[in-house]
């Protein structure tokens, strides 16, 4: 893939440039601001934008088809991820170096499975009978990070379809977890007629700025479409200042709104955009007042659609606890921040089928805009699988 980098003062007339050479369907790779010099007072800033010509790929299938979880392309794609399924993460097998390596491997492959074996519940061992084949696909499944509960639950139901051979196993426990996995792109998918207007909330640290400032490249750059921004952050030293410094980088509106009639009157000034997004405060899952406060505000103007983002990175019980206290708000979509940060994104399955929510963007990294990830099947899939080797892909 050939990439270009694109220098001009505005953000507008580096899109310009790259609209004159590489055509609308440009895609973009990276935006930067270079401050000017400190020296230079008559300086001014640059805007740097890198992208590339419009990909030419075939045509693939739609991931999130529940009719194509039996297609020729989801078992490749199935086939290819097993491996690493087993060998934590590395698709390379494990090669045999000498002859006697293949019973020591037999060896220590019999003192995992009684060792797996003695932590196991009754109900657990039951439901294997000793079938060494569904011991490594569960232990593999409680590694991941899913519960016991679940792991019984999609193995039970694999067990059920499948003969005893480890890979056929193996890929009817996935295919199995991942069609109860919903995804949505509200900025694609949405039914709402005019402007969409999207309040991203969540607790303290969980990265709902840095992830809104990613939403506004991807739909603005990507999408081709209007976006404006609010804050509502007013409890945050430099909550406003942080999303004003993205939208300056990105060349978008942004407005900060302090009380109910403030987001009102933004959203009036912004009625011409496509989409508006909106900033919100941290909320402490267990201040209830703030949380009244925080609904009372988004609710009197209607219309407004919220989406929970929630840090892999949670422990089990403190995500469920913090997606009971914002069901208050009823978020439509989840947005899983983080996931860069955890080997264990298998709760994440326990999560979306413990409250019911479709998942809509997936957050790895800092970058912006590189580290954000449009929810599918298919990358839910490798995320459970082998989220070491969840690779930080721009739009």
């Amino acid at each position: 893939m050939t990439v270009k980098t694109y220098s001009a003062h505005s953000m507008q007339a580096a899109m310009a440039q790259i609209k004159e050479d590489l055509g609308e369907d440009a895609l973009i790779i990276r935006t930067r601001r270079v401050p000017k010099a400190p020296r230079d007072p008559y300086g001014k800033d640059l805007f740097q934008i890198e992208a590339s010509p419009p990909p030419v790929s075939p045509p693939v299938m739609a991931m999130d088809d529940p009719a194509g979880l039996d297609s020729p392309y989801l078992e490749d794609e199935l086939g290819k991820i097993t491996g690493r399924f087993f060998n934590g993460g590395s698709a390379a097998p494990i090669k045999q170096k000498n002859g006697s390596w293949e019973s020591v491997q037999a060896d220590l492959g019999n003192l995992r499975d009684l060792l797996c074996w003695s932590r196991f519940s009754d109900d657990t061992q039951e439901l294997m009978g000793g079938n060494r084949d569904a011991v490594n696909v569960y232990s593999r499944l409680i590694t991941s990070g899913l519960s016991e509960r679940r792991a019984r639950f999609f193995l039970r139901k694999a067990m059920e379809s499948t003969e005893d051979a480890s890979t056929e196993l193996t890929l009817s426990v996935l295919k199995e977890m991942i069609a109860t996995v919903d995804t949505w792109n509200p900025f694609t998918d949405s039914q709402k007629k005019g402007p969409v207007h999207a309040a991203f909330v969540g607790p303290t640290g969980v990265g709902k700025t840095t992830t809104i400032a990613k939403l506004a490249a991807y739909i603005g750059l990507k999408q081709k479409k209007k976006v404006g921004l609010v804050s509502v952050d007013n409890y945050r030293i430099g909550g406003v200042d942080q999303l004003k410094t993205y939208s300056a980088i990105i060349g978008l509106p942004c407005i900060p709104a302090f009380t109910a009639e403030d987001l009102k009157k933004a959203l009036a000034k912004l009625s011409g955009m496509d989409v508006v997004l909106i900033d919100t405060a941290g909320q402490s899952p267990l201040d209830s007042r703030r949380m009244a406060a925080m609904k009372a505000m988004l609710d009197a103007v209607p219309g407004i659609e919220t989406h929970l983002v929630v840090s892999a990175s949670m422990e089990r019980m403190d995500m469920g606890e913090t997606v009971k206290s914002f069901s208050v708000l009823s978020p439509s979509s989840y947005v899983f921040s983080k996931v860069d940060e955890t080997r264990r994104a298998g709760r994440l399955i326990d999560q979306m089928l413990d409250h019911r929510l479709p998942l809509s963007f997936i957050t790895n990294g800092q970058e912006v805009p590189e580290d954000l990830v449009v929810a599918t099947r298919k990358q839910v899939l490798n995320l459970l699988v082998a989220p070491e080797s969840f690779r930080k892909q721009a739009f």
